[in-house]
């Protein structure tokens, strides 16, 4: 892969891109571009989707601002986390990446609401976008975090008792806690051993861009997005989507199901095996469904 460098306002990002085409002088090539979630979750759990690529299809990776290799410029005003600074860059992205044509995309979880924000709001991404995978992204939060206290009250006793309060000002030192935790996230985040990448990416997370977005755990949400839905305009997005979910995923079949009902030209893939990284634990059925996707017939 090779790394790309270029500015953005305030702030400095790496572009990665798989070998397979020359984005410059090709305007047949469709790039699909991949946009991380967590929030603040840098790209490097992703990178398994470079076996996608194609001659005609280059795989793009980028960090967002505040995230992994993308800095602010701390000689400027630091930016308030929102969705409509990554929408902002986006637009960017694909300006640089599909100069002369179109790009497909792809969400992964909160990566997906950066696509549907710019989508509904930016006509100008809108006409360059062909088709929208969107990965465990649920379309609701307020109904997210009502299936996420069901999973909770699922597992036993002793985890749901400390799952169910905020977490410790310092969780790293309440072993208690932490083991619940992490027995939620193998159970509903990545059920298979978790790969080099995903605790690389874990480890390099920023922290800002999590707790102002999200909150200070994955289980106890107090950020900005806590409210956010766009369900009732899902109706608005009416380019071929893919939706992709595990059966033990924290955005549960019923929120797909029901993410499914409104979008007008979707299809949706369970995997059977999953959690939320169902591209690291089905690791090529996940690879087969996406690439049939993007190789169906454009409309």
């Amino acid at each position: 892969m090779k790394a790309l460098r270029w500015s953005l306002g305030s702030t400095a990002s790496w572009l990665v891109r798989v070998a397979g085409a020359t984005l410059e002088t090709k305007s047949e090539v469709t790039p699909l571009v991949v946009i991380h979630g967590g929030p603040g979750l840098p790209h490097q759990y992703l990178r398994s989707l470079a076996a996608l690529a194609r001659p005609d299809r280059p795989i793009v990776f980028y960090d967002q601002l505040g995230c992994g290799l993308s800095h602010p410029d701390h000689s400027r005003q630091p930016p308030s986390w929102n969705l409509s600074v990554f929408v902002k860059e986006l637009d960017v992205v694909i300006e640089a990446v599909a100069p002369r044509g179109r790009c497909d995309v792809l969400g992964h979880s909160s990566g997906g609401w950066i696509a549907i924000e710019a989508l509904l709001g930016d006509q100008s991404i809108r006409s360059r976008i062909q088709k929208l995978v969107l990965a465990s992204t649920p379309l609701d939060m307020p109904a997210f975090l009502d299936e996420q206290r069901r999973l909770i009250r699922s597992m036993r006793w002793s985890i749901n008792r400390r799952l169910s309060r905020s977490p410790p000002s310092d969780p790293s030192g309440a072993t208690g806690y932490q083991r619940a935790y992490q027995q939620f996230l193998r159970q509903h985040i990545c059920r298979a051993p978790w790969p080099a990448e995903l605790v690389d990416a874990m480890r390099q997370s920023s922290q800002k861009v999590y707790n102002a977005l999200w909150g200070h755990s994955e289980v106890w949400v107090t950020g900005l997005l806590r409210s956010w839905s766009r369900l009732a305009d899902a109706s608005k997005l009416d380019l071929p989507i893919l939706l992709t979910s595990g059966r033990y995923d924290e955005v549960t079949p019923k929120l797909v199901t029901a993410a499914n009902d409104v979008l007008p030209r979707s299809q949706w893939r369970l995997f059977e095996n999953s959690a939320h990284m169902a591209h690291l634990e089905e690791p090529q059925a996940y690879l087969d469904v996406v690439d049939a996707f993007l190789r169906e017939e454009r409309a």
